[in-house]
């Protein structure tokens, strides 16, 4: 992938996380002075925003580039990878709903099998209906998870019921073990940042920004 097409978290003027843009569509923002980019050391955001530097584009040229770090050349040099950008003037929350796709089911569930907890490889992973299609089942989030084949297998055209079967999400607890928890019926996802990614890692400094959203799927999803 292009550095030019890297993720960017975009906040609002409230620093509220509500979008993911390009590298490419950041600069534009930030030499129109629609935005500015933020910094600190190390990419490590503290939660007192005063902390956090701003920067436009002269001063975001004029910053070094370690050995290591990610960067575009261009006729003034290399120049760093901006990972957060902060709109000036706009300050509304989109309402906006996560689109029932393939891709977007893998992320609300994880790419784990929502009866047995593993995560096979992914031609091995499927798609069930909760309610078979044969039953008049739908393909919406509300009836569909990702089962591995021999869950799928074991289930068959059956409801959960008559398959004695339940659903189980994992979660990964502070010390790093997982445990399981049961529920009833999968959910719409809640939109966030992240499902506007078209892959699943994330710059280390967006975690603060992103806390407030679904937890669970913030620590499964990779780090830069």
């Amino acid at each position: 992938m292009s550095s030019l097409n890297s993720p960017v978290l975009v906040l609002n003027k409230s620093w509220v996380a509500i979008d993911s843009t390009s590298v490419r569509d950041s600069f534009c923002n930030v030499m129109e002075e629609r935005a500015s980019f933020l910094l600190t050391p190390d990419y490590q955001v503290q939660v007192d925003k005063t902390t956090i530097d701003k920067f436009d584009i002269a001063r975001w040229m004029s910053l070094p580039v370690k050995s290591g770090e990610q960067a575009i050349s261009t006729t003034h040099g290399l120049v760093k990878i901006p990972e957060i950008l902060l709109l000036s003037e706009f300050n509304k929350i989109p309402d906006r709903k996560v689109v029932f796709c393939r891709r977007n089911l893998w992320r609300r569930d994880r790419s784990r099998c929502q009866y047995c907890g593993k995560v096979p490889a992914p031609d091995e992973m499927t798609i069930d209906h909760i309610v078979p299609r044969a039953a008049g089942g739908l393909s919406v989030f509300e009836n569909c998870v990702l089962a591995c084949m021999q869950c799928n297998l074991k289930k068959g055209s059956r409801d959960l019921e008559s398959a004695g079967m339940s659903l189980r999400r994992m979660k990964r607890l502070p010390n790093g073990e997982w445990t399981a928890i049961f529920y009833d019926k999968p959910k719409i996802p809640i939109w966030n940042p992240l499902y506007a990614l078209r892959r699943k890692n994330f710059p280390k400094s967006w975690s603060t920004f992103l806390k407030n959203f679904d937890e669970t799927l913030y620590w499964e999803v990779g780090l830069d």
